[in-house]
């Protein structure tokens, strides 16, 4: 939940500039534009608004880095590609090491101020909610209390409405006396509402041909309502509804949705006016300066009518009064400009969505990488995870699950490869002198409880022995270091003890092959005597043809939820292979499993 609340309160920011632009565009090109268009316009913020909170997975099928991205999102699945001879014996005897020592670690709090905003949040949409309820209530007792328009000149009149309109459908037509203006209601069974008063005004006039005043009144509101149909307003006005009740908070999204609505009368009446004579222009303006007397405002948010504010009426008013059919010109005009707003638009896509927001998701640039996409569900039974191996002889890729490969999620003891290597850059620990003494502190492992090295630290996964590291480093030092090297998020505002552990460092599956990649590569910039200790300390296990190096991670949080790491490289004379796999779900998830599949994938097709 608390993410979800980061998601929308930052993703109320980034809606900031977006709406700007829409409101910039409308107001610079107010007079190129068909009014129409102009509401057009504002179903571009009704798509941007549910980005912010969408489910991760389908928010990440909106990256736009590229069209190849945009293809490659699902892969056809393939064969593993084997990166070269396969190891003789998967299950070496001698791995101790995969017998990964890991304390459980709470999940990180709510921070207080983000818990009082959702709650803020969840009160004002409450209260909203209960005003929809209360009106679409209002709404059903209209409906319940309207009776089907029965008087035949009046039918005759909504009948050649309905030709002129174009409209093929029979749209029911009722009347009903507690409403005070016409409305139009109903997503898939429409409906036109008549006031009582408009009836008995027309009933108790001679209509003869049909052109009397209350006639030509009666059309007019007719044919706007109809105009509603045409537009398909009744959705349009549940989404605005919706959208005001989720960014109720938002003066921006609340401003722009009032002028959407402003926007969808004036288009309506665009649309009337298209089917009227210019000699009847000044009757249908006198209709709607009746209904702004009759209801200064429509009482019912779900159902669109011909009322309005007094300042929305005046709007309607100037445009009656300076309006032009539009010409080919005009339309061409008004959809550059659409399509150019919807390009201004176009990069709040990808921006928008839950994994650019809350810093989980590493949009990495493969567009220019050879991928092959794995079917390894069979090695990941009753957990989910993902695969990342790079093969850098044949400068390939192979992925499974890559939606989970680029989700960051807690390094666990992996980060420990990178602390070690931190700890001697600054001197902390050195090749000659990385013995660490014991304080005497008694832990649930034999193996912690005794003086450790780099090397026996890194066997034993030796909590004690990085964390005093990092208290002689110092978290401002950790913190730029992560940064500088491009390590997940970088974020070490967790407990100096454990933000490595469930907490707020994080790092994706991607992400730590990349790093690894140029950490092999002298790509970091640091000590190559450094970074050769470093390597031996990671080394798991020597055989004929090559060396696997690795680290395994493995982490549990309050609610019983486990995950596990393995993490390292598998360097052979023909090139080395880079790999990272990630499990999380019940307490078959750990480190030691995730070694297991990953020497199980590398000796997979052997003969």
């Amino acid at each position: 939940m608390s993410l979800f609340f980061l998601r929308l309160f930052l993703g109320s920011l980034i809606l900031c500039p977006a709406v700007g632009i829409l409101l910039l565009s409308r107001h610079l090109f107010r007079n190129l534009m068909s009014p129409r268009i102009r509401y057009r316009l504002w179903f571009l913020l009704l798509a941007l608004l549910p980005l912010p909170v969408l489910p991760l997975g389908l928010a990440r099928r909106l990256q736009l880095f590229s069209l190849r991205g945009l293809l490659e999102i699902s892969p056809s699945y393939g064969e593993i590609l084997h990166p070269g001879p396969a190891i003789s014996d998967p299950f070496f005897p001698s791995s101790h090491w995969k017998n990964d020592f890991f304390l459980p670690s709470g999940e990180a709090s709510l921070s207080p101020l983000l818990l009082f905003a959702g709650i803020l949040w969840l009160s004002g949409v409450c209260f909203l909610a209960f005003c929809m309820v209360r009106t679409a209530l209002r709404l059903r007792a209209v409906k319940h209390s309207a009776l089907p328009l029965k008087n035949r000149e009046i039918r005759e009149i909504y009948e050649n409405c309905l030709a002129q309109a174009g409209i093929k459908k029979r749209i029911p037509l009722y009347t009903t006396a507690f409403l005070k203006s016409p409305i139009f209601t109903g997503i898939l069974r429409p409906r036109i509402y008549l006031p009582l008063f408009v009836v008995s005004a027309y009933s108790q006039k001679e209509t003869g041909t049909g052109t009397s005043a209350p006639a030509r009144e009666l059309r007019c509101i007719l044919l706007h309502e109809l105009q509603h149909y045409r537009q398909k307003d009744a959705f349009a006005c549940l989404l605005m509804n919706l959208a005001g009740l989720f960014y109720w908070f938002h003066p921006l999204v609340r401003f722009a949705l009032k002028e959407m609505a402003s926007d969808r009368e004036l288009s309506c009446d665009a649309g009337v006016l298209d089917l009227l004579d210019e000699t009847e222009y000044e009757a249908y303006g006198h209709t709607l300066l009746r209904f702004a007397e009759q209801a200064s405002r429509n009482l019912l948010p779900f159902s669109p009518g011909i009322s309005g504010s007094f300042r929305q009426i005046r709007r309607r008013i100037l445009l009656i009064g300076s309006y032009r059919k539009p010409s080919g010109r005009r339309v061409l005009q008004s959809l550059g400009i659409f399509c150019l707003t919807s390009l201004l638009l176009l990069p709040f896509v990808p921006a928008l969505p839950a994994y650019a927001l809350d810093g989980n998701f590493y949009p990495w640039n493969f567009s220019k990488e050879s991928i092959v996409s794995l079917d390894l569900a069979s090695y990941f039974e009753g957990c989910k995870g993902s695969f990342v191996l790079y093969d850098s002889a044949a400068d390939s890729w192979q992925i499974y699950n890559q939606t989970q490969a680029q989700t960051r999620v807690s390094p666990n003891s992996t980060y420990k490869i990178y602390d070690a290597l931190l700890g001697l850059e600054k001197g902390v620990i050195t090749p000659e002198h990385s013995l660490l003494p014991w304080d005497g502190s008694l832990y649930p492992f034999s193996s912690w409880n005794r003086d450790q090295n780099l090397a026996s630290a890194m066997e034993s996964s030796v909590n004690w022995y990085f964390q005093s590291i990092d208290r002689a480093l110092g978290k401002d030092t950790i913190r730029q270091y992560f940064r500088e090297i491009g390590y997940g998020n970088g974020n070490v505002s967790g407990s100096l003890s454990s933000y490595w552990r469930e907490d707020s460092l994080k790092i994706s599956p991607v992400e730590q092959v990349l790093l690894l990649r140029r950490l092999w590569e002298d790509g970091l910039g640091f000590d190559p005597e450094h970074v050769r200790f470093l390597k031996d300390a990671l080394v798991l296990e020597s055989f004929r043809d090559g060396t696997l190096y690795g680290k395994t991670g493995t982490g549990q949080t309050e609610n019983q939820t486990y995950s596990g790491w393995f993490v390292g490289c598998l360097e052979r004379p023909e090139g080395t292979c880079f790999f990272a796999l990630y499990l999380q779900g019940d307490s078959k998830a750990s480190g030691s499993r995730a070694a297991q599949t990953v020497l199980e994938l590398l000796s997979y097709g052997s003969p």
